[in-house]
Formats: structure tokens, sequence, C-alpha cells
């Protein structure tokens, strides 16, 4: 496990301002929370489109309420500080389970812990990806066009905050479909999932109208 220390100068004041924030939200409701830095970030590999990977690990049961409401006090503080952190959430017991998945071997062994005491994202994606390009602005990660999004659209007024939460959360779940070999969710989650999704493309739809007839699109 890295130290702090020693990858600090891969933050900005800032980012580690924000990571503080989240580390003193989840720690006045769980004390014994843990959070584990990892990804790009630890390992000086990250470019300007990269995200701060921060796994969380709750000494509860994680339900969906719980799930969006850490989602969202990280969106939250994402706007405040314009960082762009990702959350990857689990219990105690599911982080347990998985110690035979390449990914927790690598957190444990690379990561870095901090103590200060798919369907429907990439339609989103291509959406809001859609809304940008009109400013001739290109994005390889869906971080980039997240932190993008967050920073130009939802801070603008553009989009509502709502839809700004319900895109990070299933950036959320798209980030545990990628580390992890199951990931179940419940068909009621799902449609409800699929019907805002479909409103938020519709928006977004919209909004690129607007543009093309006004001639104008967000500035970076």
């Amino acid at each position: 496990m890295n130290s702090f220390d020693r990858i600090k100068k891969y933050f900005t004041s800032s980012e580690i301002e924000a990571i503080d924030r989240i580390v003193t939200e989840l720690r006045s409701r769980w004390p014994d929370a843990k959070l584990k830095l990892f990804g790009s970030k630890v390992t000086g590999k990250f470019d300007k489109e990269s995200d701060i990977d921060v796994l969380i690990i709750l000494p509860c049961e994680v339900d969906e309420k719980i799930r969006e409401e850490i989602i969202d006090m990280i969106f939250d503080i994402n706007l405040k500080f314009d960082t762009n952190i990702s959350p990857l959430i689990f219990s105690e017991r599911e982080w347990a389970d998985l110690s035979i998945l390449p990914i927790h071997y690598f957190i444990e062994k690379e990561g870095s812990s901090f103590f200060l005491c798919q369907q429907n994202l990439s339609r989103m994606f291509l959406y809001c990806q859609c809304s940008i390009t009109s400013k001739n602005l290109k994005f390889k990660k869906h971080s980039g066009v997240r932190a993008f999004f967050h920073k130009n659209f939802v801070k603008q007024g553009l989009v509502s905050p709502d839809d700004g939460r319900f895109y990070d959360r299933l950036f959320e779940a798209r980030q545990r479909g990628d580390y992890v070999e199951f990931v179940h969710f419940e068909k009621e989650q799902v449609e409800r999932g699929l019907n805002k999704a479909r409103e938020f493309v519709n928006k977004m739809k919209r909004l690129i109208e607007k543009f093309a007839e006004e001639g104008k699109s967000p500035r970076a």
C-alpha cells in the first residue's frame, strides 16, 4: 500500500481538499468507513482527462439508497471544487468476497489509503459528447466528458443538478461493472434507470438542437 505522502505530488490542492471533504462526510455517518485511492492518479500515469478513482468501503450493507446518497454527495463536492472524483462503493463483506479478483489485489497492493483525522451510460455519454463536439472538443474517456459536463453544463445551468447526479449514479454502476465480474441490479432499479436515461437523452437532443439553431455551444 502506497503512503499518501508519496503520491501527494500528483494531486492539486483542490483535489486534496475535495477528498478530505469526502472523508469527513463519510466518517460523520460511518466512523469506520475506509477510503482508498487507486488508478492512474496513484501510479502517476494520468492525463488531463483522467478521473480520481476512490474505493469506499463501508462497515454496513450497501443498498441503493446509501449508494445514491454517497454518489450525490460526491457529485456536489465535484461541482464545488471543480474535481473529477469517481467512487466505487462496497460493503466490507462485498470487498472481502472480491479478494480473488485482480482489482482487489491491485488496490490493496498499489492503492493508497487516505487519512486526514454500461448501455445507458454509453448512450448518455454519446449525447453528452455530441453536444460538446460543436465546440470542436474531443474526449477519449468517459471521465473527460463527465468532468466537462459537470463544469460546463450543470454549473452553467444548462442541465439540472438532478440530471448530473443521475449521470454520476450510472457512472458508478458502470465502474462496478468494469471491475467486478458479476454485478446484480434489481429489475425495478433497471427499469427506473432506463426511463430516466430516455428522459436524459431527449433533453440532450433538445439541447443539441438549440445549440444548432443559435450557432453556439458551451464554452470550454
